[in-house]
C-alpha cells in the first residue's frame, strides 16, 4: 500500500506539472497572438475590416495545414496498428487543443472583443477619431488623438508603475539643504527664504525678438538670405510672390485660371465664352493619346497598368471561369446565361473579356455602365449621334457583341475621346478606359462600382484605405432606390468573393 501510495503520488505531481506546463504554453501563444493583433492595429495602422479579413486568411491557411498534419498522423497510426477508434479519439482531442481557433472563436472574434482585451490586459487607450469635414474633392477627412487623461489613468494602474511611484515618494535627501524634487510643491511651501523673499525666485516669459544671431550660436538665425537682396523678394516679409508648384498641387490653379478668364473675356474682351466652349468642343487629341494616359496613371500610382493587367488577366482570368464552371448549378440565372455565351464564343473569346463580364453578372450590375456595343464601321461622330453617352467613361466596343468586339474607343464627359490604335486589344483598351478614372479623377458610376472596384482590387491590386474613385452612393439590392454608400474600406461583395475565390483557387491549383 505504501508503495501504491508514493506511485500515486508521483504520477499525481507529474499531471500537476503536465498542466501546469500547459496553461503556461496557452498564456505565452495567448499573449503573443494578442500582441501580433495589437501590433497590426496600433503600429501598422491597419483597419479593423482589413484585421477581420487577415484573421479569416490566416485561420483558413492553418485550419488546412492542420488537417494534412491529421491525415499524415492517421496514416502513421494505423500503420502502428492502433485501432481508428482509437486514433479519431486522438485526433479528435488534438482538434480541441488547436489554440489559434478557440482564441480567434473567442475572445478575438471581433473588433469589440479584441479591444475588450486589449484594454484589460495591456492597459491598451483606444484613439478618439474625430470628423474634420469633407474635402474638395468630397472625401471625408478623420484626425485621431489618444487622451491623455485615459493614458494616465491606464499607465497608474500598472503595478510597476505604482511602485516605482511609492519608492520615490518615500525617498528621502541625504542632505536636508539640498533641493532635490519639487513635485507636489512641500519645498516651495516649507522653505524660509522662499518664504520671505519670493522674489528670489521668479518665472519671467516673454517673446523673444528675432534677430540674426551669432555664427558659433545654437539657436536663431545664421546668414542674412542673398535672395533678400533681390529687388522684389524677402525671405520673411508679407507679399511673397506666387508659388506655381503650390497653387498646382493646393488646387488653387483652377481658381487662378478662373479669374484670367474672367479678365480675358469681360475686361479684356478677346474672345466670348461662347467662342471658348466651341473650341473647346472642337479640339481633338492628337498623337498616341493612351501612351501618355497610361503614362501619367504611372506617375499617379506607380503601376505599369497594362502590362499589369496583361498579367493579372492571362492568368486570373482564367482562373475566375473555372471557378464559375465548376459550380455551374450554384449560379443565378444571369452568371448562367453569360457562360452559356461565352461557351458559344470559346474559341475566339478573350478570357480577360470573359471574366469580367461574368463578375458584371456576379454582382448583378449593368453590363453598359462599363461596355458599350457599337457597329464595327461606326466612327465617332456615328457614335456620337447615335448612343446618348454618358458622363462617366465607357469602353465602346465596335463589333457584333461585346465578346466578339476587335476595335474599342474610349468616351468621357458624353465624347468619343480616342479611338485606339488597330494593333491594340481589349487590354490595352481596358487599361486606357480603367485609368481615365484616375487620371481625370472620376468617380466610380454606382451602376458598375462593385465591378470597377473588383477591377481594381483583384486585376489591378490596388488596394488603399479608401479607394479614389470609389462611388459614393449606390442602389439599395432591397428597395431599388438610391441611397448614400457606408463608409467602407472595402466593398463586402468584393471582399466576400474574393475570400472564397482564394479558398477554391488553393484546393485547386
Amino acid at each position: 500500500m505504501v508503495n501504491d501510495d508514493i506511485t500515486g503520488t508521483v504520477e499525481f505531481t507529474e499531471v500537476s506539472d503536465s498542466l501546469a506546463d500547459d496553461e503556461k504554453i496557452r498564456d505565452i501563444f495567448l499573449t503573443n497572438l494578442a500582441l501580433f493583433y495589437l501590433r497590426m492595429q496600433a503600429k501598422m495602422l491597419l483597419p479593423a475590416s482589413t484585421i477581420s479579413i487577415l484573421i479569416e486568411e490566416f485561420q483558413e491557411v492553418c485550419t488546412n495545414a492542420i488537417s494534412q498534419m491529421f491525415v499524415r498522423l492517421r496514416k502513421e497510426l494505423s500503420e502502428l496498428e492502433i485501432p481508428n477508434e482509437r486514433i479519431c479519439n486522438i485526433i479528435e482531442g488534438l482538434s480541441k487543443e488547436n489554440l489559434l481557433t478557440m482564441y480567434n472563436e473567442g475572445l478575438f472574434r471581433s473588433d469589440t472583443t479584441r479591444k475588450t482585451y486589449f484594454k484589460k490586459d495591456f492597459s491598451y487607450v483606444e484613439p478618439v477619431q474625430v470628423h474634420l469635414g469633407f474635402d474638395a474633392s468630397g472625401k471625408e477627412r478623420f484626425c485621431q488623438y489618444v487622451p491623455v487623461k485615459d493614458t494616465l489613468k491606464a499607465l497608474m494602474n500598472l503595478p510597476s508603475v505604482r511602485k516605482q511611484y511609492h519608492v520615490s515618494k518615500m525617498h528621502l535627501p541625504e542632505d536636508p539643504n539640498v533641493l532635490e524634487d519639487v513635485r507636489d510643491g512641500k519645498i516651495f511651501k516649507e522653505n524660509t527664504l522662499l518664504q520671505d523673499l519670493p522674489s528670489s525666485i521668479s518665472i519671467e516669459t516673454s517673446v523673444a525678438k528675432l534677430s540674426l544671431g551669432s555664427k558659433n550660436s545654437v539657436d536663431g538665425v545664421k546668414f542674412d538670405s542673398v535672395f533678400n537682396s533681390l529687388e522684389h523678394f524677402h525671405v520673411c516679409q508679407p507679399g511673397l510672390p506666387p508659388c506655381l508648384g503650390h497653387d498646382l498641387f493646393e488646387g488653387i490653379v483652377s481658381v487662378d485660371l478662373q479669374l484670367f478668364l474672367k479678365h480675358l473675356v469681360s475686361i479684356g474682351k478677346h474672345f466670348t465664352f461662347v467662342q471658348l466652349n466651341r473650341k473647346i468642343c472642337q479640339l481633338k487629341f492628337k498623337g498616341r493619346v493612351e501612351k501618355f494616359l497610361l503614362q501619367h496613371f504611372c506617375t499617379l500610382t506607380g503601376i505599369e497598368l497594362e502590362s499589369r493587367l496583361r498579367e493579372s488577366l492571362a492568368g486570373k482570368g482564367k482562373r475566375v471561369l473555372e471557378y464559375f464552371k465548376s459550380q455551374l448549378l450554384k449560379w443565378k440565372k444571369e452568371v448562367k446565361t453569360v457562360l452559356y455565351h461565352i461557351e458559344r464564343h470559346m474559341g475566339c473569346v478573350d478570357l480577360g473579356l470573359a471574366a469580367i463580364l461574368v463578375m458584371i453578372a456576379y454582382f448583378k450590375e449593368r453590363e453598359d455602365a462599363i461596355f458599350l456595343l457599337a457597329d464595327e464601321i461606326s466612327t465617332e461622330a456615328d457614335i456620337e449621334a447615335q448612343i446618348s453617352l454618358p458622363s462617366t467613361p465607357r469602353l465602346i466596343m465596335l463589333g457584333e457583341s461585346i465578346l466578339g468586339a476587335k476595335k474599342w474607343m474610349v468616351s468621357i464627359e458624353g465624347r468619343v475621346v480616342l479611338q485606339l490604335s488597330d494593333h491594340s486589344d481589349f487590354t490595352s483598351a481596358l487599361a486606357v478606359f480603367f485609368g481615365s478614372y484616375y487620371v481625370f479623377s472620376i468617380e466610380y458610376p454606382e451602376e458598375a462600382a462593385t465591378s470597377l472596384e473588383f477591377i481594381q482590387r483583384f486585376f489591378v491590386r490596388i488596394n488603399p484605405e479608401q479607394s479614389k474613385c470609389a462611388a459614393k452612393v449606390q442602389v439599395s439590392r432591397r428597395t431599388g432606390k438610391m441611397v448614400q454608400r457606408k463608409n467602407e474600406s472595402l466593398n463586402p461583395h468584393v471582399a466576400s468573393f474574393i475570400r472564397n475565390f482564394i479558398h477554391y483557387d488553393w484546393q485547386n491549383n
